[in-house]
Parts: structure tokens; sequence; C-alpha cells
């Protein structure tokens, strides 16, 4: 009975413990390159231009410095767009991630659902503040070669500091003591049938 009870735990622990994931890095600027200045996000469109080589996009990342230090943070998501920055066909837009105030680093934002994109085409990243200080965004010169920077909706010979992918899915623990037990139950049937 106490086997039992041991048992059931570790699969409700399992259950509980579910696996990462890891960035796969599609496009970007050279992320060791710090933004050499930050432009304001608004007014609308600012963002960045990139062309895809996968098939899907999860999740984006860029480089934000708060505007104004008076306690207030930002909220802030990223549309993807199509044909245009910010009047063209809308894809996805990331789930807002919150800042505090003074915040200057890298944010990532995620899609709840990875958006279908067609390799080899131009696609829009908006940053777009949902609620708070007017934050800026980090800018790096001009290194990245499949894209531009889009400030106020006018193409520079800029771009911003960006990195998007897709989020690969770690096997869960629940999947390596699923895999562990049905080991221990095909050593333990073969020693079973092995006793006289």
């Amino acid at each position: 009975m106490k086997k039992l009870i041991i048992e059931t735990m570790l699969v409700l622990v399992g259950y509980c413990v579910h696996g990462q994931g890891t960035f796969q890095f599609d496009q970007q600027v050279n992320p060791t390159t710090a933004p050499g200045g930050y432009f304001n996000i608004q007014p609308d469109p600012t963002g960045e231009s990139f062309i895809p080589a996968l098939s899907s996009i999860g999740f984006v990342q860029f480089y934000f410095s708060d505007g104004a230090n008076n306690g207030v943070g930002s909220t802030i998501s990223v549309d993807l767009w199509s044909g245009s920055i910010g009047t063209g066909t809308l894809l996805g837009t990331t789930t807002p991630v919150s800042m505090p105030d003074l915040f200057t680093g890298q944010s990532t934002f995620f899609f709840d659902i990875p958006v279908a994109v067609a390799p080899g085409t131009t696609y829009y990243l908006q940053p777009i503040i949902q609620s708070g200080d007017p934050f800026q965004l980090g800018v790096v010169g001009n290194l990245y070669p499949n894209g531009a920077g889009y400030l106020h909706g006018v193409q520079q010979s800029v771009d911003f500091w960006f990195r998007e992918g897709i989020v690969v899915p770690e096997p869960s623990s629940f999947s390596f003591f699923v895999l562990g037990i049905g080991g221990l139950f095909v050593v333990s049937g073969k020693r079973f049938k092995s006793k006289p």
C-alpha cells in the first residue's frame, strides 16, 4: 500500500511540472550589440520590418527604455503586420508585458498561438503602448540586411534592436516520469517471468 501511495504522489508531482521551451531565433540584429540610442514609440507606427526564414513566429524581443522618470511604468504589446506597418493586415498581437518605471532592457513578448508567416516575405513588428509612459525603442544602426526600422511610419536607414523566432517545446518532466515508470515495469516484468 505504501508503494502505491508513493507512486501516486510521484504521478501527481509529474502532472504539476511542465516542460520548458527553448528559443529558436530566426531573424535578429546582432544580439551582443547594445542600442546606441532610443526613439519614442509614439506617435505610431514605429517598429521594424523583417523577412522570416521560418514558417511561424512565436515570440518577439525588443530593447526598451523608459522615457520619463515619474513613477509610472508602461504596458506594451507587439503587433505583427503584413503589407505595411500599422496600416496593412494585422496578423497577431502578443500578450502585453508590464515594465516598471525607469526600466531599460530587453523584453520578450509571446503570441498565444504561433502566427503563420510565409518565409521570404516582408513583415512588420510594431510595439504598441497599451497604457503608461511613452517608452522608447532601442536603435542599433543599419545592422539588419533584411529589413529596416520605421519611425512614425517612415522607413529609416537604421534598425531597432530586435529578435524573433519560435519556442521549441522540451519534453515535460511528466513525459520523462512516464518513460521511467514504463522502463521499471518492463524490468520488473522480466524479473517476475524469470523466477522459477
